[in-house]
């Protein structure tokens, strides 16, 4: 069987297996807590896997271990986990005590660097590289720099932060005695050396060195002599199937929301381009190119690998609010690495051949589901009421990005070859002078700069609460005006580089390319991004309450569960109606358009990082071939995922759906579709105060406006109350849920 058939029967069967140790969970068959895999969990964790990392490493080629391959996969995760770390620090409920806020930082870096490396990632590189190359050795390497460096740094790391948590819970209490840090690091030492990873790693080096004169050739490798080798064959035999069905009855608890998917994105995504970045730097010279490629190809795999359940036991212990969470990552994340590993078997396979082909094929397939996308968001936006009072900055802001999206996603469906010729040939005769180029890099560029106003607006209103209260509807227009303009100056010296991929199997192909303004343009954006982030940050630490006023844990995960509330900022303004009357209006339910602005900008950060990336590669080399590939897949499809993303926040509000829906009940054909008819939806109108708040966008620009129309409903009540039509009006949550 071909590599990618093996690794698409290796995956198939390793996520049945955690499935199955879910399921089991699941169905109340079996019950950890009770402790039914206590027995299972020792096996795996104290026998097996010590001696699988034993027979690893006393019979690895270790001459042939290129250092410069551990060192990119390790930095790599290092990388991943510094940003992790800081950006959970800063942007994670920022409103909490500092020491939460610095335990959670940390539990959610490791999840980012506790790959699976033995129970996942032996199995796919076996079956991706079979005997041919020894990859088990690197998976072991960077599974040994972990076990010894990463894990055990991180726990120092946290045992700090509770020391931290403990002094300010106990300020004053004179009594509570607690370890000092240097007894800490001293234990976490000694833990370390009784860790029997790193004492079977040890061992394995002294046999290798001492007795390695034992070992017995196999052909492709080396084996231990028998019986020794039988014996640790016995015993590491059950090690793969037990610990995916651990893994899978471990992930108990499931809570989608954002940060999953963000620490997703920064373990599967951001962890394998910069690997495969610093590989390509790395790796030592000497190999020769095909086996450089290999490596750094391997090294892209190995950065898709998902997390272990390693950061749930850590989270259990530091940070118990967290466990949802990154037991939802978890899961998340296994899913959405078997097709990218898959699609990078695939790539991986063809290493020599031009995916240019391939890649234009996946481009247009994308583009078609973009289209679509880009109608079904115009439909959105137009059945949405529209109050030019009441219309506020990130409305205006996220509605021309949208636009933008939709042309530019029209103008790449027109551009694509497996469509027509015609425009390819236009652009090949002369890149920068084709209205193609200007057209479709106008349209690109406009949505980026729109991004970037929504931040530049947030770090604003951080800086300054009245900032938003200047802005009125003309105002709001003219900043999108002046995002539109200003996307012109980029468009006429850049070229848009899906364009310039897709293009090439047209010919006569474009001759040579100037991308150095493309690289220019992209470094801007980035770094721009990232300094207004830092800004808005140091801006953020500075509004932010002293650890003894901060927000109770449950009050501020009922913040970070909505995601209008988070962004309102009109508590005053229900304090307000609260008191003109008693009526139980749910202010998360008030459509503010952040969020949705806040979601755009954290996923053009994740895009313009891995076009960085990608542009700094193209540099060195133009092939599309390998990793390089599905690198760039990864980039066409983050780009035409722009308009389901944004969508896909939009319903993700609490508040933006109910407006689309009450849009759509106003088309005479669409009405029967969200309602019984227009004599129910008068009476939800009747027994729902909240519709009277959800009028337009002013829910949080103009919270005082609310009042006015409370008293209009109470009137209303009144009335229909007299005429008999409403008996006993009963308002709840439930009652505006329903509408």
């Amino acid at each position: 069987a071909s590599p990618t058939t093996r690794l698409f029967n290796t995956l198939l069967v390793t996520f049945a297996a955690v499935f199955f140790g879910w399921a089991l969970v699941r169905m109340q068959i079996i019950d950890p807590v009770r402790g039914d895999l206590r027995g299972m969990g020792y096996y795996v964790g104290q026998i097996a896997f010590p001696l699988l990392v034993f027979r690893t490493v006393a019979t690895a080629k270790l001459g042939a271990l290129d250092i410069g391959t551990v060192a990119a996969c390790s930095l790599g995760k290092a990388v991943v986990m510094l940003a992790t770390w800081i950006l959970a620090f800063v942007a994670f409920q920022p409103k909490r005590a500092r020491p939460d806020r610095y335990l959670t930082a940390t539990a959610f870096a490791l999840y980012t660097i506790a790959s699976n490396d033995y129970a996942i990632g032996f199995p796919i590189v076996s079956a991706l590289y079979g005997h041919t190359v020894d990859m088990g050795m690197y998976i072991t390497a960077n599974a040994v720099v972990g076990s010894g460096l990463f894990v055990p740094g991180l726990i120092v790391v946290a045992s700090i932060g509770k020391s931290w948590q403990t002094s300010v819970a106990n300020r004053g209490n004179s009594d509570a005695g607690e370890p000092s840090c240097c007894a800490k690091l001293l234990q976490t030492g000694k833990d370390v050396l009784r860790n029997p990873v790193i004492l079977m790693t040890i061992v394995g080096l002294l046999y290798h060195g001492l007795l390695g004169f034992t070992l017995v050739s196999n052909g492709s490798g080396y084996d231990l002599p028998s019986p020794l080798s039988d014996f640790v064959k016995l015993m590491t035999s059950p090690f793969g199937v037990l610990a995916l069905v651990l893994t899978g009855t471990s992930l108990r608890e499931f809570d989608v929301s954002l940060w999953p998917i963000m620490l997703v994105i920064m373990k599967g995504v951001l962890c394998a381009f910069v690997t495969y970045l610093l590989a390509g730097e790395l790796i030592s010279p000497y190999l020769g190119d095909r086996m450089r490629m290999t490596l750094q190809n391997f090294s892209f795999l190995y950065g898709m690998l998902p997390a272990s359940s390693s950061p749930l036991i850590f989270a259990e212990e530091f940070d118990p609010e967290r466990v949802p969470t990154i037991a939802t990552a978890i899961i998340i994340g296994m899913l959405v690495s078997g097709p990218m590993m898959f699609a990078a078997a695939l790539f991986l396979e063809s290493a020599d051949t031009d995916m240019t082909a391939v890649f234009g094929k996946v481009t247009f397939t994308s583009e078609i589901v973009g289209l679509i996308s880009g109608m079904a968001f115009l439909v959105m936006l137009c059945a949405m009421p529209f109050n030019c009072r009441k219309v506020c900055l990130h409305r205006v802001l996220v509605s021309t990005a949208g636009v933008a999206l939709v042309i530019y996603g029209a103008l790449m469906v027109l551009t694509n070859p497996h469509l027509q010729e015609s425009s390819c040939k236009d652009f090949n005769r002369a890149p920068h002078l084709s209205l193609v180029n200007f057209f479709v890099g106008w349209a690109q560029h406009t949505s980026t700069v729109l991004v970037v106003a929504m931040q530049l607006a947030r770090a604003a209103e951080k800086s300054d609460e009245r900032w938003r209260s200047l802005w009125s509807p003309w105002r709001a227009a003219g900043v999108a005006a002046l995002c539109v303009a200003l996307a012109i100056v980029p468009s006429l010296v850049t070229i848009p580089p899906l364009v310039l991929q897709i293009c090439r199997v047209v010919k006569p192909q474009a001759g040579f390319v100037r991308l150095v303004p493309n690289a220019v343009w992209t470094y801007v954006v980035f770094m721009t991004m990232l300094g207004i982030g830092v800004c808005y940050s140091c801006q953020q630490h500075r509004n932010v309450a002293a650890p003894d006023n901060a927000l109770p844990e449950h009050a501020e995960a009922e913040e970070e569960s909505s995601p209008s509330s988070q962004l309102t900022g009109s508590d005053t303004a229900s304090d307000s109606a609260g008191d003109d009357a008693k009526v139980n209006v749910d202010r998360h339910f008030v459509p503010t358009w952040r969020a949705v602005a806040r979601g755009m900008i954290f996923f053009q950060v994740v895009r313009v990082f891995v076009r960085v990336i990608n542009t700094a590669h193209v540099f060195v080399n133009d092939h599309v071939t390998g990793g390089f590939a599905q690198m760039l897949v990864v980039e066409s499809i983050m780009e035409q995922a722009q308009l389901p993303v944004l969508i896909g926040l939009m319903l993700a509000d609490e508040a933006l759906p109910r407006e689309i829906a009450r849009g759509l009940r106003r088309i005479p054909f669409l009405g029967n579709c969200f309602c019984c008819g227009a004599k129910d939806q008068r009476r939800k109108t009747v027994l729902d105060p909240t519709s009277f708040r959800h009028d337009g966008d002013g829910g949080s620009d103009h919270g005082d406006e609310g009042v006015g129309d409370l008293a209009a409903f109470q009137s209303m009540v009144r009335k229909a109350t007299t005429e008999g039509s409403l008996v006993a009006p009963r308002m709840s949550v439930a009652s505006s849920a329903n509408f």
